[in-house]
């Protein structure tokens, strides 16, 4: 019997494992951003909407040519990479972090994996437009909030540019 392999659009909340805790934010948005954009040049993955704040990802992307879970496993796995050259570049190389990495075939402990199911932030880093019956000060709040972030998919919704490669979705 087959397994069926799940190809598609796809989002998660991917909050970052400890590895986190020694790397200054800034350097974290910018390993996660490179991994990214890796992954959207070796074609496997799109991304639609994402947004990196402190020690979480929030993506929203389409799988092309390989399963969800192998993408966000490339995705993971460049990101480990991303943390052992950082390493390197601050000599703080600790062989034996590099060695259990290397054991490892799943890179799935980067991440810890969550649904994402917030529609007000899912919409924003798509660049949709909200319209609501009455006033939400949570909605007004996180909309002023997330129109400054610069690791995040809403400037390239806005005409700006992110760091991140992203695929603009048309707004429906």
């Amino acid at each position: 019997m087959q397994q069926h392999i799940q190809t598609g659009e796809f989002s998660r909340i991917l909050v970052m494992s400890s590895w986190s805790d020694d790397i200054p934010e800034m350097t974290r948005n910018i390993i996660v951003a490179d991994a990214l954009n890796h992954c959207v040049e070796s074609e496997e993955l799109l991304v639609m909407g994402y947004l990196i704040k402190n020690q979480c990802v929030f993506l929203i992307g389409f799988s092309r040519s390989v399963s969800i879970e192998e993408t966000l496993n490339n995705f993971f796995r460049q990101v480990a990479y991303e943390i052992e050259e950082y390493y390197q570049r601050k000599n703080n190389y600790n062989s034996y972090k590099v060695d259990n990495v290397k054991k490892i075939a799943s890179y799935a402990y980067v991440f810890k994996q969550y649904p994402f199911t917030d529609d007000y932030i899912r919409k924003i880093i798509m660049g949709q437009t909200i319209k609501m019956p009455y006033y939400d000060p949570r909605l007004a709040r996180l909309q002023d909030y997330l129109r400054y972030e610069n690791f995040c998919s809403a400037l390239d919704y806005a005409g700006g540019k992110s760091p991140v490669l992203v695929t603009i979705k048309q707004k429906y």
